[in-house]
């Protein structure tokens, strides 16, 4: 379900326990429909109430450029049942989060999602781990909230995971500042009488084609003195259609054998925002976990 909706009391937190069993939880396929000439309409009815101290959320779990046009749709429906009902904004993934630049003849596609949201009254919004630092300077103060990878991270399963030698894989530079304030994190909370590392990954990448060309990792073994109780985690912030975290397991894979490192390492990939474009199997060829906190391949 791609937009839905939580109708809620002022003095809940727009960070929601999403319980549908006891939340006013109304799903996409109540709120919508599609006419033949493939117009939407958002048809909410009965689903939608309010009084004195409702407050509206609205979910936007983007699938589709469709769903642009559903959120403005559930925001119309919302303001005719109540104009001055509070209505807070929830995006686990910014549409277009990699469109984060200007280029000469191309759409600039994040501005353009950020312009048509900034059109609409929303009391605040949420947005989880977005692409770039390039999202928080296109809303006025205030408005934006961005839950961070380091704290989204440590609220995952990342205590299971850990091993008396942790390494944390940087798949690449625009990983890196992120990857260390987990790593900071987890030296002061969870790993501290761990040996824990980061290593920093480079690719080359054909830009024309989009092909990543080549791809190393640092050493991942030296000095470690029991090479079979090891645990490594690739962290970055999308995983799309996987190529790039492929290469990182093939790597680890070749320097396992060249190290004579047990099959029993543990290999987990962690994301943010798990799009798995081309499914899942290849990448469970080499990781034993994947992990993300918005699974968008549903």
């Amino acid at each position: 379900m791609s937009v839905n909706l939580i109708i809620r009391s002022q003095f809940q937190d727009i960070f929601y326990d999403d319980n549908r069993e006891t939340s006013n939880y109304v799903s996409d396929d109540k709120l919508f429909i599609k006419f033949p000439a493939g117009e939407i309409q958002c048809v909410g009815g009965n689903w939608i109430t309010c009084n004195k101290t409702t407050k509206f959320l609205m979910i936007c779990n983007f699938r589709s450029s469709d769903d642009i046009i559903k959120l403005l749709m559930l925001y119309d429906s919302l303001k005719r049942v109540s104009a001055s009902t509070p209505i807070d904004l929830l995006i686990p993934y910014f549409p277009a989060a990699r469109q984060d630049r200007s280029v000469l003849t191309e759409s600039f596609g994040l501005q353009v999602y950020a312009n048509i949201i900034k059109t609409l009254k929303i009391n605040s919004i949420v947005v989880d781990d977005p692409h770039s630092d390039v999202l928080a300077g296109m809303f006025p103060a205030g408005v934006l909230q961005i839950r961070k990878q380091v704290d989204l991270f440590m609220e995952s399963n990342v205590s299971h995971w850990i091993s008396p030698v942790t390494i944390l894989v940087a798949p690449d530079n625009g990983a890196v500042k992120k990857i260390e304030e987990i790593y900071k994190q987890m030296k002061e909370n969870i790993a501290k009488d761990i040996d824990l590392r980061i290593v920093y990954g480079t690719k080359t990448r054909n830009y024309q084609t989009g092909k990543i060309m080549s791809y190393s990792l640092p050493l991942l073994f030296d000095n470690i003195s029991d090479v079979d109780k090891i645990s490594i985690i690739v962290i970055d912030d999308i995983v799309d259609g996987g190529a790039t975290f492929v290469e990182i397991g093939k790597e680890i894979e070749r320097q396992m054998h060249a190290n004579n490192v047990s099959a029993n390492v543990r290999k987990i990939l962690h994301t943010t925002h798990g799009i798995y474009s081309k499914g899942k199997d290849l990448l469970l060829e080499y990781y034993n976990t994947l992990s993300c906190t918005n699974d968008m391949s549903s």
